[in-house]
């Protein structure tokens, strides 16, 4: 499977986007178009707006990490993904976000995400590598949290990945490797 295959399996047709102080849906292929190229990692936020622990990391999410990495060019985009059961709560928790989410009527995408990635607490932010789609961390949140050369040890861990990946499992997996 190719790297645009599983981007779009992983993002889905549709990504709702903000648009200065509004949103709007838009197309995968418009949402990819749109991503610098110096993108390296997408995060997908769990979180809802009933559960105090995702308002207080969208705050730290936002203002400790996101605006800080994407300071001198985006290397770090998030796609928000829902847990609000209605439209009301989902629209006042993302309107203070700056970046890209599932959108809400889209509630079998939510799922898919949340069912591949097993996500089971709320918040959760999941990174996955740009080159190849495939998941870096599952432990973003604590990371970030953590506040270590976070972007250092991603690119690391995907940069492994990438190398497995040419090698094929059975080499990577030799002990001469």
């Amino acid at each position: 499977m190719d790297g645009s295959t599983k981007a779009l399996e992983l993002i889905g047709k549709e990504v709702l986007i903000r648009d200065g102080d509004s949103y709007k849906t838009v197309t995968f292929d418009e949402f990819k178009a749109q991503l610098p190229a110096s993108v390296e990692f997408i995060g997908f936020y769990f979180g809802a707006h009933w559960a105090p622990p995702s308002r207080v990391f969208t705050t730290n999410l936002h203002k400790d990490f996101y605006s800080i990495v994407n300071e001198k060019e985006k290397v770090f985009e998030v796609i928000f993904v829902t847990e609000d059961k209605e439209k009301g709560h989902f629209d006042r928790n993302y309107c203070k976000m700056p970046w890209a989410a599932v959108p809400f009527p889209n509630e079998a995408q939510r799922q898919t995400l949340k069912s591949n990635f097993g996500v089971c607490d709320l918040p959760t932010l999941v990174v996955v590598s740009t080159k190849n789609w495939e998941k870096v961390t599952q432990q973003a949140r604590d990371q970030i949290q953590s506040k270590g050369k976070i972007l250092e040890a991603w690119r690391e861990k995907a940069a492994s990945a990438e190398l497995h990946e040419l090698l094929g499992n059975n080499m990577y997996e030799s002990k001469y490797v």
